[in-house]
């Protein structure tokens, strides 16, 4: 039902009062079972979509909530753990990898965008931190989430 009416109407999308809807729509890319994980995958592709026709048009992505930072990387971890699961849609699957290129490359191009690592990861705002740590945490990487917090406490 969401994907039809953000066919219909794209620009909600971008509505600040949809930001928890598209959190949880974010949540449910790790669900067990298949049918939440895959329309998750379905929404947060066709929002992708969306912000890559509103930069063509030049349109400000930046305040777009799905392509900040912490949250490409929740979502490229959610991804991940996707990969994971044994699959046998083969259209999941490539809206899977779809999905995990999109964030990943985009991800990395905010990174590179700063003057240096450092700067970016020294920049992180107290909210977003909480994001990547949860990222970190889904991706069970106790060494990654250690040296994160060692970078971001200087």
């Amino acid at each position: 039902m969401m994907e039809r009416l953000f066919v219909h109407f794209p620009e909600l999308y971008f509505e600040q009062n949809m930001e928890e809807i598209r959190i949880v729509v974010c949540k449910l890319l790790i669900h067990p079972h298949s049918m939440p994980r895959n329309t998750s995958s379905s929404l947060v592709a066709s929002y992708f979509a969306t912000v890559e026709k509103r930069k063509h048009e030049k349109l400000d992505v930046t305040s777009c909530l799905l392509v900040q930072p912490s949250r490409l990387f929740i979502i490229a971890v959610s991804f991940l753990k996707q990969l994971r699961m044994e699959l046998s849609d083969t259209t999941a699957n490539n809206l899977i990898v779809q999905n995990l290129a999109y964030s990943i490359c985009n991800l990395h191009m905010l990174v590179r965008r700063s003057t240096s690592s450092h700067r970016f990861w020294s920049g992180v705002s107290s909210s977003d931190h909480g994001a990547f740590l949860e990222g970190f945490e889904l991706l069970g990487s106790t060494k990654a989430k250690n040296t994160f917090l060692l970078s971001t406490s200087t």
